[in-house]
């Protein structure tokens, strides 16, 4: 048995997700909180200020009215970063975070990337369809995608949790339905302590936390290693991705049956496994305990966002999807499906969606709840019925 401490981890956050948990936290619009990031990189050191030259060159934050704003802009700042030392006189991206501080940076310690990467890779039936761009072949990466902290439990393992990448573990209270999660990091040496990501959190009862300042400790037992028993990097399927729901089903099974890595590990071995036990009285009653308690979690969460909707609208009036897709409805009330370049009331548009899930004859991506608009703002209501990848579905609403 280990001892993990409760730091709350946003490893895997794509960049424009972090900016906006980092606006949320400071209490900003997506403006204000670009221009007190750019003002403090300014008068910091060299390396920082050449990180603000990059981000106003790009016209970030919309100061230069003749020129077009890019709101993508820090992205690419991050792009052309790395995390732990300098490069070309910018900062590195690790250093840059803490120098802007707890006040700005939802999660300073923050790196895009988990040791678990999901990809998937060209096949013959893409050589068939001429679907393998030039410099590519069968065989070569496709898509890569990481773990998301939000709907995937995870825990950052160090020198006191024995188990390698894409291990099964169970965080706290043996009593709690969601316990289980994944060992979506590794970092030997230095602290014997573990981290705990986003949804860990919330599945540990914290609602509502700050990554930079929590503290605390609860235990960890490793359920089921994976054989590798890798601390480095650990490429699996996009089949291989298992929700929050997925993954307390999986610990479960390891921990109460002893089922074997091989039979939890995919979802479709889950679901042959799940179907082994389809009679089982405690699997059943373990089932219904999960359901419950994520229903009673995504409560609370839709409560601290509401919140958030209300305090948004009531300063801002708020800005309105104005259209979505006409031939693409869902919801109970049937409601226009919302893709990238939807327009707003403002003259703003969606910039940011589901890449895999698209609607209409142009065949953009399906934006979300939380996805950003050209302008830097984002989705805060959507159809609470229908889900894509985890998150409520845009539709025509309040931004």
């Amino acid at each position: 048995m280990g001892k993990l401490a409760i730091a709350h981890q946003a490893e895997g956050m794509t960049v424009q997700r972090l900016e906006q948990k980092s606006a949320d936290k400071s209490g900003s619009s997506m403006d204000e909180w670009r221009k007190a990031v750019l003002e403090k990189l300014q008068k910091g050191d060299e390396s920082m200020q050449k990180a603000g030259k990059f981000l106003n060159d790009k016209n970030w934050t919309g100061a230069n009215a003749k020129a077009k704003a890019d709101p993508s802009a820090f992205t690419q700042l991050i792009g052309a970063q790395r995390y732990s030392s300098s490069k070309d006189g910018l900062p590195s991206s690790f250093g840059m975070m803490k120098y802007l501080g707890n006040d700005l940076i939802y999660d300073t310690g923050w790196q895009p990337k988990t040791s678990v990467s999901y990809v998937t890779r060209y096949t013959g039936a893409d050589k068939k369809a001429g679907n393998i761009p030039a410099g590519k072949e069968i065989g070569d990466s496709k898509t890569e995608s990481f773990v998301d902290p939000e709907q995937e439990p995870g825990i950052v393992a160090r020198g006191g949790v024995d188990a390698g990448v894409g291990s099964f573990v169970r965080v706290g209270d043996a009593t709690n339905p969601l316990r289980y999660a994944r060992v979506i990091d590794a970092k030997p040496g230095g602290s014997e302590a573990a981290e705990i990501n986003i949804a860990t959190g919330q599945n540990l009862g914290n609602t509502s936390f700050d990554p930079n300042t929590s503290s605390g400790s609860t235990t960890v037992d490793v359920i089921s290693k994976d054989p590798k028993n890798t601390s480095g990097g650990l490429e699996l399927s996009e089949g291989s991705r298992l929700n929050n729901e997925q993954t307390q089903y999986a610990g479960w099974l390891a921990d109460t049956k002893k089922e074997p890595y091989s039979a939890i590990s995919s979802q479709s071995s889950l679901k042959s496994t799940m179907e082994k036990y389809k009679d089982d009285p405690a699997f059943k009653k373990y089932q219904t305990d999960v359901k419950e308690a994520l229903d009673k979690q995504k409560k609370a969460l839709d409560k601290v966002r509401q919140d958030a909707v209300d305090k948004h609208m009531k300063e801002t009036g708020g800005d309105r999807v104005e259209t979505g897709v006409p031939s693409v409805v869902a919801g109970k009330d049937l409601r226009q499906i919302v893709t990238v370049t939807s327009p707003t009331l403002s003259g703003d548009a969606l910039m940011e969606g589901r890449f895999g899930t698209y609607a209409g004859l142009d065949q953009f991506p399906v934006s979300t709840l939380g996805s950003l608009t050209l302008q830097g703002q984002s989705v805060v209501s959507a159809l609470d019925d229908v889900e894509i990848f985890g998150l409520p579905t845009a539709a025509p609403a309040g931004l």
